[in-house]
């Protein structure tokens, strides 16, 4: 999934950022991101567990991390669930990122 950390910039769409779909990994012990439905992010190698607001991101083009806000996670997922990179295409795992798409539109920070 692409990096949500320049998605948007001071509120305006930066589309040439971050448009290498990679995976996520916390930098804390490079383990692996694993995204939930109640909108936590969960280490797969430590479990540290949290909610997506609490986690901060960066691009492997910038030093800095930084919080996220909802809007690009959401322009992250929707770009996710139109692509053809996805792993699964099946329809319920389409339906489940849509479910977690609109998730995030009601409960955005």
């Amino acid at each position: 999934m692409r990096c949500p950390s320049h998605i948007y910039n001071n509120n305006n769409f930066v589309p040439e950022k971050c448009q290498k779909i990679n995976y996520w990994y916390h930098a804390d012990c490079g383990g692996e991101s694993q995204i939930y439905s109640d909108i936590t992010l969960r280490c797969s190698k430590c479990s540290k567990q949290d909610h997506l607001k609490n986690w901060k991101f960066r691009c492997s083009d910038t030093y800095q991390y930084q919080h996220v806000k909802a809007l690009s996670f959401t322009d992250a997922f929707t770009q996710l669930l139109y692509s053809n990179q996805d792993v699964d295409t099946s329809l319920e795992y389409k339906l489940k990122l849509n479910e977690f798409i609109t998730l995030l539109l009601k409960n955005s920070w």
